[in-house]
Formats: structure tokens, sequence, C-alpha cells
């Protein structure tokens, strides 16, 4: 069921989540009529809304909660990769300093490395997994800069530089890779709509008069509460559809080292 949600565009997404939260609404609906036939002591709860404004209450609270938390860790994954990408620079900047013994392999190591998370890791991520060729590139990265034969005190010092910016890219790295785990787990989308259910049967129980504006208005709600999920669903995994990430970033990186005259094939 999820991966059908997710493998549709945003228009496709927004059709079937408010579908699904009009058709549910609906038939809450229809079972809490047919309820109040069978039991007249719900007839009692029909006009008493001030418990229903409270529910409202707290579950506008909840989805705001959720929305916004969704939406903090979107863009933190949107900070990490410019953040990688600012890492990925620094590092190839200081190579400069490095003998052209030292600095041709380093080179060519980290625009394979930058081509393999652009071409192979990206994909890979949207489908929940970890590409295989990249870590061993970087693991080459990191050999030749620990390996490096260090023979001023200049050199010395940017080697350590570069470890450290090697090590502040690996942390950066790792929070893209952390986005790739959904932020809202099972238990929390269970919460959401068993709150959202009794939302609507809660409001269902409300007397409006005849049962076809009652439809009207319940469907109008479900359509907003559908919207509301729709931008949870969009934003909970950052790069998977359909508002997936894109390595612009990185793509820009290559573009600058490019216009700089740096090789980076």
């Amino acid at each position: 069921m999820s991966q059908l949600i997710y493998s549709q565009s945003m228009l496709g997404l927004i059709v079937v989540i408010v579908f699904i939260s009009m058709l549910s609404s609906l038939l809450i609906l229809l079972f809490t009529v047919w309820l109040k036939r069978q039991f007249h002591t719900l007839r009692t709860l029909e006009r008493d809304e001030t418990f229903f404004n409270a529910a409202g209450l707290v579950f506008s609270l909840l989805l705001a909660f959720v929305t916004v938390s969704v939406w903090e860790n979107y863009q933190d994954t949107v900070n990490a990769v410019d953040s990688e990408a600012r890492s990925l620079n620094n590092l190839r900047l200081d190579l400069d300093v490095l003998r052209q013994s030292q600095q041709q392999p380093l080179v060519e190591s980290l625009n394979a490395y930058t081509h393999c998370v652009i071409d192979h890791e990206w994909h890979e991520m949207a489908g929940g997994h970890v590409d295989n060729e990249c870590p061993q590139l970087l693991g080459q990265i990191s050999h030749l800069i620990l390996t490096a034969e260090a023979q001023t005190e200049g050199e010395k010092r940017v080697v350590g530089s570069m470890v450290d910016l090697l090590n502040v890219y690996r942390n950066h790295r790792m929070e893209r890779l952390t986005a790739m785990i959904p932020a809202l787990d099972k238990l929390m989308w269970s919460v959401l709509i068993l709150s959202t259910a009794i939302y609507f049967f809660y409001g269902s129980l409300i007397d409006v008069g005849r049962l076809r504006p009652h439809s009207v208005l319940t469907l109008i709600l479900a359509m907003m509460i559908g919207l509301v999920f729709v931008l949870i669903a969009a934003y909970d995994l950052p790069f998977t559809r359909p508002l997936s990430l894109q390595p612009e970033a990185l793509q820009s990186l290559l573009q600058k080292w490019e216009m700089q005259g740096l090789p980076v094939n």
C-alpha cells in the first residue's frame, strides 16, 4: 500500500489520499447513523458540541505537531545535503596545496566518489537502499589522505585539516543516509489514522438536521484533513516521490569545479 502511494506524482498522491479520506469519513458517517438507530442512548450526544470542539482542538494540535516535525526533518535533510557539498568543496580546495604526485590520485578518487553519489547512490536511496560502491570510494579517499607523506609543516597542517574535513563530511553524509528512514514509524501512523477515525465518528454524532448536508460537511472536512495527510506523506521521505530531493547541490559543485578549470572526470 505504501509503495502504491509513494510511487504517485504529487497530483496522484493528492487524489489517492483525499479520496481515501473522503470515502472513510462517509462510511463512518453512515455507520454512525446506523448505530444511532440501534442505540438510542447515542442520540443524547447529538447536540453536545462541547466535547466535539475539545476533540477537534486536540486533533488539530496533533496534526500540527506531526506536520511541523516532518517539515523540519525535511529541511534538516536539505541543509545536510548542502553542508555535504560544502565539505566536499573545502576538501577539494585543500588538495591544491599537496604535491602533484599526491594530489592526482586524491582528485580522481574525489571526482569518482562525487559522480558515484549523484549517478548511483541517489537512485538507491529513493528505494531505501545504500549503494555499496560509494562507501568503498570514500574509504579509498580516507586511505589516501591518511597515507599522504607530508614533508613540510604546511603539508602536515593541510593533511590534518583534510582529516578533519573528511570526518565532518562523514557526519553530513550520515545525516543524509539517515533521512531514508521514515520520520513517522508505523505506531505514529496508526495513532494518526485512529485519531482521525475517532474524530470523524465524534463529528458524525452531532446532529445537523438532515443526512445530505451532514454528508457534504463531513466530506469537506475530510478533504481538508486529507490534504494535511498529503503534506505529511510527501515530506516524510525526503528522497522518495513526489517531493524527492535531487542532488542539485552536488551537481552544482561539479559545475563549479569545471568552471574553475579543475578536472571533474
